[in-house]
């Protein structure tokens, strides 16, 4: 099928000597003489994306939840505005986006910054455009690294002069430290979740939760698509229900949920269909779904007592998969939230699910509601991320106890992940 090329930039970096600067001297600079001293490894540290109610100050923020504390602030080259965050397989890198204003209007530029983890000191910056940013000062990353750390995939979309905007993944090969030459378009895709193969790097799927659906990628070395992508819707066009979260395991299966618990699997090496069904149907009660064809029905406006999801909705969410890829941990929020002090945006439970199974094994309810959540690498820690309070929740993952609260996690924190 016909490549596509990387579209040409809006803008020229060479404009801007602050920038240049920086991209030449890197390697030399030092962190500023404000950032506190790196975080050191440890199984339960976390790194938290403070976006500072979206201003041009956002951070990031590695914690130390053992300690209770804030262990150090990442000194990124340049003014942060909406950054995200992936980190490496191994731990050893974290990968920043953000975007920066320069004279002389103060024009957002998209940076892609890499840091060691266990210095906290950068090493690598480059030109990052087309950042695909929230218009919200929480929001999901739209980040993610392929299985053997060689690839960072983001979403990305640009508007053209006539007002058309296009959505497509964008590729960065951490190895040569430079975006690959073409793009894999997903039209349509405005809130796009990237999940990537577990098996083959040049494999992913993205859940696009506008158009309902997952499309299933596979790109060339270049970084465009081989071959037309394989769409899976994930609900019925005429009822409005958005994609939940999907992950994908080590057998090469991909399963998306939806808000209301339905679920489809798919072969993504054979890209078809092998099963629909509801988490934890049995003890939900809930009807056999067609396999013909997605749910066309919505849920009964009454929760039903024996269905612990009839009250609640599972919002679009990375999925957090425990690091034996056995369980599932989802954040539930309130199905009508209309009125509340979260709205649509608040989690105020976890549910853990067998990744086999799809059953749910146990819940945790949180002492507070938060945006999203995380797991330590140990997979001992559960982490809660409170935009409104500004606070970082810290979970016992086994018996679903709080530890501690940690309070003063900048403004705004909206997304955190699992430290090295």
């Amino acid at each position: 099928m016909p490549r596509t090329a990387r579209p040409a930039p809006a803008y020229t970096l060479g404009m801007h000597s602050g920038i240049v600067s920086a991209l030449v001297g890197l390697t030399i600079l030092g962190p500023p003489a404000h950032v506190s001293s790196p975080q050191s490894k440890k199984e339960n540290s976390c790194y938290v994306v403070d976006s500072d109610n979206g201003s041009w100050d956002a951070r990031v923020i590695a914690v130390d939840a053992n300690l209770g504390r804030v262990a150090s602030t990442l000194p990124t080259t340049h003014r942060a505005h909406k950054p995200d965050i992936s980190l490496s397989p191994d731990g050893q890198r974290l990968y920043v986006a953000y975007s920066s204003p320069f004279a002389p209007h103060n024009h957002l530029e998209g940076l892609l910054e890499v840091f060691d983890t266990l210095s906290g000191k950068s090493v690598h910056l480059t030109p990052n455009p087309d950042r695909s940013l929230s218009t919200l000062p929480a929001y999901n990353s739209k980040m993610a690294v392929s299985a053997d750390g060689r690839w960072l995939f983001q979403m990305k979309m640009r508007t053209s002069d006539t007002g058309y905007t296009s959505y497509y993944v964008d590729t960065f090969d951490t190895a040569t430290l430079k975006l690959l030459p073409e793009t894999a378009p997903v039209p349509m895709c405005v809130s796009g979740l990237i999940v990537p193969s577990r098996l083959q790097r040049q494999q992913l799927s993205v859940v696009c939760s506008h158009t309902q659906d997952v499309r299933l990628l596979t790109l060339t070395e270049a970084g465009g698509l081989a071959k037309e992508p394989t769409t899976v819707a994930t609900a019925d066009s005429r009822w409005h229900e958005h994609p939940g979260t999907a992950f994908a395991t080590s057998e090469g299966q991909l399963t998306a949920i939806s808000g209301s618990g339905h679920y489809v699997t798919v072969d993504a090496v054979m890209q078809r269909i092998l099963r629909r069904d509801s988490i934890d149907r049995v003890a939900r009660r809930v009807p056999v779904p067609d396999q013909t064809r997605p749910p066309v029905r919505p849920r009964p406006a009454s929760p039903d007592p024996d269905d612990w999801l009839a009250d609640r909705r599972i919002r679009l969410q990375p999925a957090i998969v425990a690091r034996d890829a056995k369980e599932l941990y989802l954040g539930l929020g309130i199905r009508n939230a209309v009125g509340t002090r979260t709205g649509q945006a608040g989690l105020y439970d976890v549910v853990v699910l067998s990744t086999e199974s799809l059953n749910r094994l146990r819940a945790i309810r949180l002492s507070r509601p938060v945006f999203s959540i995380a797991l330590s690498r140990d997979r001992q820690r559960l982490f809660g991320v409170d935009p409104w309070d500004g606070g970082l929740l810290v979970i016992d993952a086994a018996t679903g106890k709080e530890i501690r609260v940690i309070a003063g996690i900048g403004a705004t924190p909206t997304l955190a992940i699992a430290g090295p």
